[in-house]
């Protein structure tokens, strides 16, 4: 009976974990020796692509101003979204699983994940609005590269993530 209760709540815990991250694509990413400096998301090194659009000094500028913005709104929505993990974890460890607060629990970080990745989006297409026509049109081939590279490493299984298990390869077969 706990079976039957227990695997609803467990299935929407994981899909909200794995399917909402996949679902909400790329997250911005900073590029640019200035603007990495400031930016948030990957890149941090200087080989994202805005690194690659010849941004101006204004444009550089701009971004640089968006991405601190976005830091300092972002990191509040990230710490409930740690949190609601946390508390998650904590719920499905307890010795008397509540499925009712599970699935509540669930739903919380469902909306704090999505909520959290419009406005990494919000981000996103302000930098957007900082380039010319020529410079979005690169950056979405850009992305669109780095979208099947990813794409192609999941289908390896040289990918992060691969199936609940976290390892490369997901399969189970030895493991009987």
């Amino acid at each position: 009976m706990l079976k039957k209760v227990l695997f609803p709540g467990l299935l929407v815990a994981c899909f909200t974990f794995a399917l909402v991250p996949a679902w909400a694509g790329d997250e911005p990413t900073a590029s640019t020796t200035d603007v990495v400096q400031s930016g948030p998301g990957r890149g941090s090194n200087g080989d994202g692509p805005l690194a690659k659009l010849d941004l101006s000094a204004e444009q550089q500028a701009a971004i640089r101003n968006i991405h601190e913005s976005a830091r300092t709104s972002l990191q509040p929505m990230r710490e409930e979204v740690q949190k609601g993990r946390e508390s998650m974890r904590t719920a499905m460890r307890s010795d008397n699983v509540d499925p009712a607060e599970v699935r509540r629990l669930a739903h919380e970080q469902a909306d704090k994940q999505v909520d959290l990745r419009l406005a990494q989006q919000q981000t996103r297409q302000q930098v957007n609005a900082q380039l010319t026509q020529e410079q979005q049109q690169e950056m979405s081939r850009l992305r669109e590269q780095r979208h099947e590279r990813r794409q192609e490493q999941m289908g390896s299984g040289s990918g992060r993530g691969q199936g609940m298990m976290g390892g490369s390869g997901g399969s189970r077969a030895g493991h009987r």
